[in-house]
C-alpha cells in the first residue's frame, strides 16, 4: 500500500514535468533570471505554505526506499546577512510505521533548522553560484494557478555534485518545486510546494508560529574570533574545499558537557560542507568501517549526504557534505593532513 502510494506521488511530479513541454507554447516569461534573484527571494517577502518532502534513504543493510514529509513552512522577510526567520513544522509523515511516525515527528522538530537551510536546493551565495553553476530557462509552466519558469541548475565542475530542476514563481522567483538529481540522472530527492501565499496574504495567517531559534548556538566573524571570545582554541586551519568559500562560522555549547563545537560551514553558492571541531573530547570507540581513507574512525554514506569523523590530538573532527560531491573526501583528506602537522 505504501509503496503504491509513492508510486502514485513520484508519477505525479513527472507527469507535472511532461506538462511542461506543451505549457511552454501557451506561456511565455520574458524576464531574465539569476542566482541573486533566487537567493533574495526568499528573504524580501512574507510567505506561508505546506509543502511535500520527498527523498530517498538507505539503511544499514543498503535497501534503498522514499520517505515523504508533508510540512507547513512560514518565512518573514529579513535583511541581507541576518539570521533567515522561519516556522517549518511536519504535518504527517508518509512510508513510516507509528512507532517510526513518532520518531520522525521528534527527529523534525529537532534539525527543522538544518532541514529547511540545507535539506534541499538554496542559494547560499549567489557570486559563487554563479561561478560554480549554468542557470538556463528550460520552459514555462502553471503551477498553483501561478506562472513559473522552469529552469535547470548544473555544476560546471566535473566533481560539482548535483544538479537541479526548480519551478520558479515568476511574481516572486520563490521555487515553488525543486527536484534534485545525482550526476547519473537519478532522482534522490523532491521538495514540492503544495498551497502557496504571499505578501499581504501570508500576513494574515492565524496561527502563532514558533519561529526557528538555533538552540546554544553564536555565530563569529571567523574561528578565530570565535576562540577568542569563547577562550577555548582549536585549531585554525586555511584548507578550503574545492571552489567553496568560507559563509559562516558558529559555535555551539553542550548545555550538559559544556563541550564547545566549533562550526565552519562553506559553500560553492549551492551545496555546502560543513566541518565540526569539538576539543578536549576523548577518542570514541568506534572502529574503522567502510572507510577508504583508512583514518576516518566514522564514516556514513547514503544517496544525500557523507559524513567523515576523525580524532586527532583530543579533537574530534566531523566533515559532513554532498554524497554527489566527490571534493568532501578530498576536503576531509586535507583537514586531517592539517590537524596531524
Amino acid at each position: 500500500m505504501v509503496a503504491s502510494r509513492f508510486s502514485q506521488l513520484v508519477l505525479a511530479g513527472f507527469v507535472g514535468l511532461s506538462v511542461a513541454c506543451i505549457a511552454s507554447a501557451q506561456t511565455t516569461v520574458s524576464k531574465n533570471i539569476s542566482f541573486a534573484d533566487i537567493e533574495s527571494a526568499e528573504c524580501s517577502d512574507h510567505y506561508a505554505m505546506t509543502q511535500f518532502r520527498l527523498a530517498r534513504t538507505v539503511d544499514a543493510n543498503g535497501v534503498v526506499s522514499w520517505v515523504g514529509l508533508s510540512e507547513t513552512l512560514r518565512i518573514e522577510p529579513t535583511p541581507a546577512g541576518s539570521m533567515p526567520r522561519f516556522d517549518l513544522s511536519l504535518l504527517s509523515s508518509i512510508g513510516l510505521d507509528v512507532a517510526e511516525e513518532q520518531r520522525q515527528q521528534a527527529l523534525h522538530a529537532e534539525h527543522r533548522g538544518f532541514l529547511h537551510l540545507y535539506g534541499s536546493f538554496h542559494v547560499h551565495d549567489a557570486a559563487l553560484a554563479t561561478r560554480n553553476y549554468t542557470l538556463t530557462v528550460e520552459a514555462a509552466d502553471v503551477i498553483l494557478g501561478r506562472a513559473v519558469r522552469r529552469v535547470s541548475v548544473r555544476p560546471t565542475h566535473a566533481h560539482g555534485g548535483s544538479w537541479w530542476l526548480l519551478d520558479l514563481d515568476v511574481q516572486t522567483d520563490y521555487p515553488l518545486r525543486r527536484i534534485e538529481y545525482a550526476p547519473n540522472g537519478d532522482m534522490v530527492s523532491m521538495l514540492v510546494v503544495t498551497t502557496f501565499t504571499n505578501g499581504l496574504a501570508a500576513q494574515a495567517q492565524t496561527s502563532v508560529p514558533n519561529w526557528w531559534q538555533p538552540p546554544h548556538r553564536t555565530w563569529y566573524p571567523s574561528i578565530k574570533d570565535a576562540c577568542l571570545a569563547t577562550g577555548v582554541a582549536v585549531r585554525q586551519f586555511d584548507v578550503l574545499p574545492q571552489n567553496f568559500g568560507l559563509h559562516d562560522t558558529s559555535v555551539v555549547i553542550d548545555p550538559i558537557t559544556g563541550d564547545h563545537t566549533f562550526i565552519s560551514n562553506f559553500t560553492n553558492g549551492v551545496d555546502c560542507v560543513q566541518l565540526l571541531e569539538t576539543p578536549n573530547v576523548p577518542a570514541p570507540n568506534l572502529a574503522v568501517a567502510k572507510s577508504n581513507s583508512g583514518y576516518a574512525m566514522f564514516d556514513f554514506s547514503d544517496l544525500n549526504s557523507t559524513q567523515l569523523m576523525f580524532h586527532v590530538l583530543g579533537t574530534q573532527y566531523l566533515v559532513i557534505g554532498s554524497a554527489h560531491d566527490i571534493g568532501v573526501q578530498a576536503f576531509a583528506d586535507d583537514t586531517l593532513r592539517a590537524a596531524v602537522r
